[in-house]
């Protein structure tokens, strides 16, 4: 089979998302407001779209624009949706004008990165709370990839707060499916690509399956290669100050996973240290484990130990990120023999 090929068959199959799938599918027969969010390239916008398949809806995916065009674009996705042409000739000006026709014809809107729309128009989530509390119309879907905004759209003193139906949460692949994307690997070799790429869909359809995996890294890392830029990108989403974040996870990859140990190594003030460290473990980046010891647990607490909880990030920080001058320059002996002697050795993490 031809790599096209086995990626247009990957892309047709749906897997191991049947728990998820059942649950939108069940509240999605009723009208609900539905949150939706993990990190991005997971499959939280195929998974919506698999569920949504014999449903009536309307999927749009939010952009860095003005709210005018947001609407012009959804205007004609309602056109397109339901036939009625006063949706093109007297489109919606406003989002209350939106929602107002929203009400008279229970369609499911799909809003993805709903973040982008609430930071140019802040004023949409107390119209969704409106719409939400007086309308009959159907149901709403907010999807995101920024775990830290998505989740504050429920705390208490946001316009929604208590109006969600349900929040689902969309997690990397286990192990056990990563066999499906590389049906010719070895046991050996699926551990090596899983030790890479973790559970995220969309890297795995990045290797191609006719090829090793050092042949992957070698094109995608040290070939600067689609997932060359893609760790850092995803921490500019979600954070800023990404140097020091960069700092602290470089630590961490390079075995210094005490407290002390990262303050040591990074040179950084102690209170800021931990502040930074608590923000990586609610992006579950980083986890924190603590030994199983007797006594009290304030001396568990001082023996935690941190670590790269994803796979990919690990590898990025252990591999890629230390030598990315040569990366760039196009020196590769250095990254490579640094690669090829450790990993095996990195993978006993995994």
């Amino acid at each position: 089979m031809h790599t096209h090929e086995y990626i247009t068959m990957i892309m047709h199959k749906f897997v191991n998302r049947s728990e998820e799938l059942e649950k939108l599918r069940a509240y999605l027969e009723k009208r609900s407001l539905i949150i939706v969010y993990g990190r991005r390239r997971v499959g939280k916008t195929r998974l919506i779209i698999e569920a949504l398949k014999d449903t009536p809806h309307v999927y749009h995916l939010c952009k860095e624009e003005e709210p005018r065009e947001t609407l012009v674009s959804l205007s004609k996705k309602l056109y397109h949706a339901t036939g009625d042409a006063q949706f093109l000739e007297s489109p919606p000006s406003s989002f209350d004008e939106l929602f107002e026709l929203l009400g008279g014809i229970g369609i499911t809107l799909v809003l993805d990165e709903f973040p982008l729309l609430v930071k140019n128009y802040p004023r949409i989530l107390g119209l969704l709370q409106e719409y939400w509390d007086f309308g009959e119309g159907g149901s709403v879907v907010l999807c995101g990839s920024s775990v830290s905004m998505m989740k504050g759209l429920t705390d208490y003193g946001s316009p929604i707060h208590g109006r969600r139906t349900i929040s689902v949460k969309v997690k990397p692949l286990e192990f056990r499916h990563v066999g499906e994307f590389f049906p010719g690997y070895s046991p050996e070799e699926l551990v090596r690509a899983y030790g890479v790429l973790d559970g995220i869909p969309e890297y795995l359809l990045r290797f191609d399956p006719s090829q090793s995996v050092e042949e992957n890294v070698i094109r995608e890392f040290f070939g600067r290669g689609y997932l060359y830029e893609e760790a850092e990108l995803l921490l500019r989403y979600e954070l800023r100050d990404l140097s020091t974040y960069n700092t602290i996870l470089e630590a961490i990859a390079a075995g210094y996973t005490s407290f002390n140990e990262i303050k040591t190594k990074t040179g950084m003030d102690g209170s800021k240290l931990s502040r930074y460290l608590s923000t990586l473990e609610e992006l579950e980046l980083v986890k924190r484990e603590y030994p199983v010891l007797p006594g009290a647990a304030k001396r568990r607490r001082k023996g935690a130990r941190y670590g790269l909880s994803d796979n990919y990030f690990a590898f990025y920080y252990s591999f890629v990120y230390p030598f990315k001058e040569e990366i760039e320059l196009g020196l590769l002996d250095v990254p490579l023999e640094n690669f090829r002697r450790k990993f095996n050795r990195y993978l006993g993490r995994v």
